[in-house]
């Protein structure tokens, strides 16, 4: 591969780096043709792109990509495939979760999702259950905490003004408690609608 061809390459790999908001890396060493195949079918079902790449112009593609991938690079050794999705950030996961039924591969190298970095196969029952937005849309915070998500984190710069940042702090507290019904002294319609907006 001459120069040029390289830099066309890392050119077209940054380019999908900065196109999805999902970027699995994985390995898939000692799949055979036919379990590619069927890991690329269950991949396209999905929606998940996958590619395998060289990992010198994947990591010049990770330093070009004006995401930071901090520490990812790290786990570029031996073969590396993409797996590229846009949307909720746990269907690759489900995707190698699934495969591995029947086959010990791909194994998680990392994950980078909307500026968090992941490392190791160990994270992958982590990434496979992380809840999308639209699993959680339309849920009241009784349903959504009964399926495992914390609502109790706040961050520092919302302190004061409640999980809601557009909402004033008695109408996050009306939230937390709007499954008791209606009350005579507050009206919980506002608070409700904007919430679920």
């Amino acid at each position: 591969m001459t120069r040029e061809e390289k830099s066309q390459v890392i050119a077209s790999i940054t380019q999908e780096l900065g196109g999805h908001g999902v970027i699995y890396l994985t390995d898939i060493s000692n799949l055979n043709a036919a379990a590619t195949d069927k890991l690329r079918r269950a991949c396209f079902t999905a929606g998940v792109r996958l590619e395998v790449v060289k990992n010198t112009l994947l990591a010049k593609a990770m330093e070009a990509c004006d995401k930071d991938f901090q520490t990812l690079t790290e786990t570029l050794k031996g073969n590396t495939a993409l797996m590229l999705f846009n949307g909720a950030a746990n269907v690759p996961g489900k995707v190698i979760k699934d495969f591995r039924k029947t086959s010990d591969r791909p194994l998680l190298k990392g994950a980078w999702i909307d500026n968090e970095v992941y490392q190791g196969d160990d994270q992958l029952g982590t990434l496979a259950s992380i809840k999308s937005r639209e699993e959680l849309i339309g849920k009241d915070p009784l349903s959504i905490a009964e399926l495992g998500v914390s609502l109790s984190f706040v961050p520092e710069d919302r302190l004061g003004m409640g999980l809601v940042g557009n909402m004033n702090l008695a109408d996050n507290m009306m939230l937390r408690s709007f499954r008791r019904g209606k009350s005579i002294f507050t009206d919980r319609r506002s608070p409700r609608a904007l919430a679920e907006s």
